[in-house]
């Protein structure tokens, strides 16, 4: 099921925070592995859901390669049981920093935070 999570207001994070709702039962996600997932993101200053794979189609398929997808998203996954569902809440440096992202209606130099449902990893 989707969260149904209501997260905190939080400005100028420092560093990545993961904090595990849920704990999976499954193998954890490896550095160079593909995620398999399910995100829900907010914008860190207004707690505004911004975002769901839930509501847009489905889960999402993520390179855990920090040079290939955002670093604080990658990061955040790796360690994380299949299964599981955690909160990563990142900083601006490490999410979409400067040039925020106006897809998602992220200013500049926003926080995000994250809540993911690892799936799977292979």
């Amino acid at each position: 099921k989707a969260p149904g999570k209501t997260v905190d207001k939080v400005t100028n994070v420092t560093e990545i925070k993961n904090l595990d709702i849920t704990t999976g039962t499954g193998d954890a996600a490896k550095q160079g592995q593909t995620a398999v997932v399910h995100i829900v993101a907010y914008r860190g200053d207004t707690g505004e859901q911004v975002n769901s794979s839930w509501e847009s189609g489905g889960p999402a398929s993520i390179p855990l390669d920090p040079t290939q997808t955002l670093a604080g998203l990658a990061n955040g996954i790796i360690g994380m049981q299949a299964g599981g569902r955690r909160q990563i809440t990142l900083p601006a440096k490490d999410a979409f920093a400067a040039a925020g992202n106006d897809q998602l209606g992220i200013p500049a130099d926003t926080d995000l935070i994250l809540v993911i449902d690892l799936l799977a990893a292979y």
